[in-house]
């Protein structure tokens, strides 16, 4: 009997975290099937945990953390009743039907699970890069409308490289690939995998190619870490520094070299945007509006209408003035100023996850919601806590991701499973990445359940192997 429910187990998880994985493309248009499965998932891990929890090392002190920090949204919701409390309580379940996806587990099968999980990422990853490259050099640009109004590109946008996805989401996903990869060809002996080997390669390239700075910057601390704690571990400290300044000038070299030719070839006449595919096929259920697909056939030159240029953009709002000339930041510095100002009127608990946008208008404009602040993304995860729970959610938060960092680093120093090593790298990439963006909570995507995916199963790891 208990085979039988390990196997279902895989089954209602793989599931799960597959359809969480494309969840932006599909929640909205599929979400009584998605409450359903979550309520789902929550009664398996529930019970999994009840079978379990006397014969697996469960990290009790970061369960409680993770539960505390729960609680606080539960007493944010009902704190700010008045507004969507229904769609706010909501939130809680679902937020603890991902984040315990891997931390609740049966040991005999998560190994076979996260094997499972990572042979989609490499899938997922390989057919994006593939049909990006397809896409340029078509010489087409397809534009997607997505019901908030906010537009998703795919192709050569603006002189840059789109991957329909935010190019420093798609710098995590690169190297979470890349990593993935080295775990898969190291942990099952597939060093004749003519797919991953080539995956890595292709992922390395799209990687070079996004132009993100935040995540450049994560894939080298990755790598400064692979050499201080993984390469070699046993060598001086001094040839360690030596090896990190050459990891650091070809990597930059690389970046360099990758990124003049290619906005050599786009800036000249040789590249030109054939046509421009518009996607706008939504409903709005307010306005009982569908507008249908639209395709657009021009020369480069018409796509200047969207050319926006955001850095010498200036936008006023009754109280504050957002100015996007920090080409340091993009304008995020500014963007974090007024989320703290707007947090000072709700400063223990915040406003809840479902008010926070309808509070924008009060302190951005529209210009400036629809560009930069789309699914509650403030561009840095600790000021998106601070303005959902408050400064009693943020405080636990940054527990959370304390505890697990010194776990890990810990781990580093002194653990001996290599694999293991790989992926702890991915954590400390991925954090470092969310100073600058925010899709770890809130905004369910492929990076926020892979993610606490990550974490669960270094926590199995550490604890139970």
């Amino acid at each position: 009997m208990k085979f039988k429910i390990d196997k279902l187990d895989i089954y209602i998880r793989s599931i799960y975290i597959l359809l969480l994985s494309v969840s932006f493309m599909l929640r909205e248009k599929m979400s009584f099937i998605y409450t359903i499965l979550m309520f789902i998932v929550i009664v398996d891990l529930i019970y999994i945990f009840i079978k379990t929890y006397r014969e697996n090392n469960y990290d009790f002190k970061l369960i409680g953390l993770i539960f505390l920090f729960l609680f606080t949204h539960f007493i944010t919701a009902v704190l700010n009743y008045e507004n969507n409390l229904f769609k706010n309580l909501m939130e809680i379940p679902f937020m603890f039907s991902y984040i315990f996806i891997f931390l609740i587990y049966y040991k005999s099968n998560i190994d076979k699970l996260f094997t499972i999980y990572a042979y989609f990422i490499e899938i997922i990853s390989f057919i994006v890069s593939t049909i990006t490259f397809l896409i340029i050099s078509s010489r087409i640009v397809i534009i997607f409308k997505a019901k908030n109004n906010h537009e998703y590109f795919w192709g050569v946008f603006k002189e840059r490289v789109w991957p329909l996805l935010n190019p420093n989401t798609m710098v995590i996903i690169c190297y979470i690939s890349i990593v993935l990869a080295l775990v898969l060809i190291n942990r099952n002996k597939l060093k004749k995998n003519l797919f991953l080997k080539f995956n890595i390669i292709l992922q390395f390239i799209f990687l070079l190619l996004q132009q993100s700075r935040a995540g450049f910057l994560s894939f080298f601390i990755m790598g400064v870490l692979y050499i201080l704690y993984v390469y070699e571990k046993d060598i001086s400290i001094y040839k360690k520094i030596i090896n990190i300044k050459l990891f650091l000038l070809i990597f930059i070299s690389l970046i360099f070299v990758v990124n003049l030719g290619v906005n050599s070839i786009l800036n000249s006449d040789l590249y030109k945007v054939n046509t421009i595919v518009k996607l706008n096929k939504y409903i709005d259920k307010k306005k009982n509006i569908t507008e249908k697909k639209q395709v657009v056939v021009s020369k480069k030159n018409d796509n200047a209408k969207y050319d926006i240029d955001i850095k010498k953009k200036e936008v006023k709002t009754d109280r504050v003035r957002v100015s996007f000339n920090d080409f340091t930041t993009n304008g995020r510095s500014n963007i974090w100023r007024i989320a703290i100002k707007m947090t000072s009127n709700k400063l223990f608990f915040g406003y809840g996850l479902k008010n926070v946008e309808q509070n924008y208008k009060k302190f951005y404009s529209k210009d400036v919601v629809k560009e930069s602040l789309s699914n509650l993304n403030f561009h840095n995860i600790f000021i998106s806590v601070l303005v959902v729970g408050g400064i009693t959610n943020l405080i636990i938060f940054t527990l959370i991701i304390c505890y697990l960092s010194y776990k890990f680093i810990l781990y580093l120093k002194h653990g001996k499973e290599y694999d293991i090593k790989l992926i702890i790298l991915l954590f400390f990439g991925i954090m470092l990445c969310q100073l600058f963006e925010s899709i770890v909570l809130y905004t369910v995507s492929f990076v926020s359940v892979l993610f606490w995916s990550i974490v669960g199963y270094i926590m199995y790891s550490i604890n139970d192997k």
